[in-house]
Parts: structure tokens; C-alpha cells; sequence
């Protein structure tokens, strides 16, 4: 009797050691799934690609979390958004990216509420209304939505497999974007080189 007790008991530790180690195990799992969210935009919050103020510009926005992180990354346009996702380095470790809805948001200020999952959006590209320094990617829930965008202002319907980094040059958004940016660098630099030059000048004169 005193041995069947015994044995009992050793069973019930066993199933109870059990029991813990497997709730330990899945409550410590590192691939838990963590659902991301967009955020609302604020009035200072800058491109993570460019560095502009994304409030002072039209068009759809980009929002992307990349995967182990839960610091949001926010874009002045969906074409600044895709040209940074599509980056060799960045395509693997992209977790959740999200555009604005502009079937239910106003062009040239998007509602943070009509944010949308951006892989299964519909995308007009070619279009010509203007984002962030020039043509933008144009994006839609709904398939009817981007061809009557299509229809009003032009441009060609594609999905999000379909952006490619050809499909960002062709645009003219992205010859505008890089003028602007070797502008601002060639600007910089001219400005530099002529203080130095008056430095120079007012050292000579002393």
C-alpha cells in the first residue's frame, strides 16, 4: 500500500513538472507573433529616407516595422517608402508595412485612420498627382478605387509585387527626388567652399 502511494505520488510530480515546463516553454517562445500597427503621424515627424518634414507634403504616406523592432519607421511618400523597402539589404527583414487608403483620405491630407496593410494594396503608378517632391505611387484598398484614379489622372494599376525599383525610376517623381537631393548637396557645398574663400580672403587682408 505504502509503495502504490508512493508511486502515485511520484506520477502526479512527474505530470505536474511536466505541465509547468511546457507552460514556461511557450510562454518564453521567441516567435510569438507580435501584431504591429500604424501610428499616427505627427507634425515634426521627418522621412526615414530623405529627412523631410512629411506633413509639409501631399500625397500617400509609407509606414514600415522592421522585424525584431518596435520602433516604427515613417516615410514622406509611398515612392521614399519603396525605395528604401526594396533595398537588397532591407527586403529580408521587413515585418509590417502600411499606405494610406486615398479612396477614403484627402490627397493632400491623408487621414492616419485610412492606413491599410500595403501588400494587399492596389497601387496606379505613372499618375499625375503630385507626392513628396513630385509623382508618387498612388495606393488603394480596392481594386475599382485605383482604376478610377487611373482613369481620372492616369498611370498604370499594379500590385505590390509588382514595384520594383524600375518602376520608382520610371517616374518622374524619382528624377525630381534626386535632382533635388544633389541640389541640396552641391548648394551645401558651394556655400562652404565661399566662406572658406572669405575666410581666406579676410585672413590675407589681416
Amino acid at each position: 500500500m505504502l509503495i502504490t502511494n508512493m508511486l502515485n505520488r511520484t506520477t502526479l510530480f512527474a505530470l505536474l513538472t511536466g505541465f509547468l515546463i511546457a507552460l514556461l516553454t511557450a510562454c518564453s517562445d521567441p516567435e510569438t507573433v507580435v501584431e504591429h500597427k500604424p501610428v499616427p503621424i505627427e507634425s515634426g515627424d521627418t522621412c526615414h529616407l530623405c529627412g523631410m518634414i512629411i506633413k509639409n507634403h501631399p500625397g500617400p504616406k509609407g509606414e514600415l516595422y522592421a522585424k525584431g523592432s518596435e520602433v516604427v519607421k515613417r516615410f514622406c511618400s509611398t515612392r521614399d517608402l519603396f525605395a528604401w523597402v526594396l533595398q537588397p539589404e532591407n527586403q529580408p527583414n521587413i515585418d509590417a508595412i502600411f499606405v494610406h487608403d486615398m479612396a477614403v483620405s484627402p490627397w493632400n491630407t491623408p487621414d492616419d485612420e485610412a492606413f491599410i496593410n500595403a501588400r494587399d494594396a492596389w497601387y496606379v503608378a505613372g499618375s499625375s498627382q503630385a507626392g513628396a517632391m513630385g509623382t508618387t505611387l498612388a495606393s488603394f484598398a480596392e481594386q475599382a478605387a485605383a482604376d478610377k484614379f487611373a482613369q481620372d489622372f492616369g498611370g498604370k494599376v499594379i500590385r505590390f509585387d509588382d514595384i520594383t525599383l524600375q518602376v520608382l525610376n520610371d517616374q518622374p517623381a524619382g528624377m525630381m527626388h534626386n535632382m533635388d537631393m544633389k541640389d541640396m548637396h552641391h548648394s551645401e557645398s558651394g556655400h562652404k567652399h565661399h566662406e572658406h574663400m572669405t575666410m581666406d580672403a579676410s585672413g590675407s587682408d589681416s
